[in-house]
């Protein structure tokens, strides 16, 4: 389980960077 949720957490951050570079 806590692996899943590095994993998780890692993607989650990846995906709020490259919304916030697409939206700047």
């Amino acid at each position: 389980e806590n692996g899943a949720w590095f994993v998780s957490n890692v993607g989650f951050s990846s995906v709020l960077s490259v919304n916030g570079d697409g939206v700047q």
